[in-house]
């Protein structure tokens, strides 16, 4: 799709921290959205602070939600405030429409990823900590 775009993000952030992960509700239902084959969405919250892109940049964090596709929660096992990364992050943009009130909607970006992990596992190679079982 043009205007998606895959992120690489170890370059982009530098420190991306999960804050919840919750099931993607249709709009004005309490029912979950699923993809044309039937796999569950969930919407992902992380704390990304961004890599300043020149030296002397300040840093910028915003909050992030990330629409996960598929299997079982995938916030399942990671405490708030955990170091994760996400795989198969990707970014794109809703163009711009004008409505027949006048107001435009859209244009906004939008994140999606194929899944989550703990970076502190990432971190040392999977392996768990000494005295762990």
């Amino acid at each position: 799709m043009p205007g998606t775009f895959v992120v690489d993000m170890t370059a982009t952030f530098k420190s991306a921290v999960f804050m919840t992960s919750q099931p993607k509700l249709k709009f004005g239902t309490q029912v979950q959205e699923t993809n044309a084959a039937g796999a569950p969405k969930w919407t992902v919250e992380l704390a990304a602070t961004f890599t300043p892109g020149s030296p002397g940049m300040p840093e910028t964090s915003e909050l992030l939600k990330v629409t996960v596709t598929g299997g079982p929660n995938p916030g399942d096992g990671l405490n708030p405030g955990t170091p994760v990364l996400l795989e198969g992050f990707r970014v794109g943009t809703n163009p711009p429409e004008k409505r027949d009130d006048g107001r435009i909607q859209g244009g906004r970006l939008w994140y999606t990823a194929t899944g989550l992990r703990s970076a502190v596992a990432a971190a040392n190679g999977g392996r768990r900590p000494a005295g762990a079982e």
